[in-house]
C-alpha cells in the first residue's frame, strides 16, 4: 500500500499554487498579443469548432495568415532598420 500511495503523489517541489498557475502564460497566447491576431485566431477557433470542416473556414484562415504575415513584414523592417 505505502509502494502504490507514493506513486500516486508529486514531490512537493512540483506542486504549484493557484496563483503560479494562473501567472504562468501560454506561449500561443503570448504569440497572439504580440502578434494582434488574437481575436481572428479565437473567431477560426470557433469556426472550426462550429462547422468542424477548415474549408468552411477560409475566409478567416485568410485573415489570420494575412494578419501575420503584416506582422511578420512589421517585425522584419524594424529588425532591418535596427541594424
Amino acid at each position: 500500500m505505502d509502494s502504490m500511495q507514493s506513486k500516486n503523489t508529486l514531490p512537493k517541489q512540483s506542486l504549484k499554487t493557484k496563483e503560479e498557475v494562473e501567472e504562468e502564460k501560454d506561449p500561443l497566447e503570448e504569440m497572439l498579443d504580440r502578434t494582434g491576431c488574437k481575436q481572428i485566431h479565437y473567431s477560426l477557433q470557433e469556426c472550426m469548432y462550429e462547422h468542424r470542416d477548415w474549408r468552411k473556414c477560409q475566409d478567416l484562415v485568410n485573415n489570420l495568415r494575412n494578419c501575420m504575415l503584416k506582422h511578420e513584414q512589421t517585425r522584419t523592417i524594424g529588425d532591418n532598420n535596427s541594424q
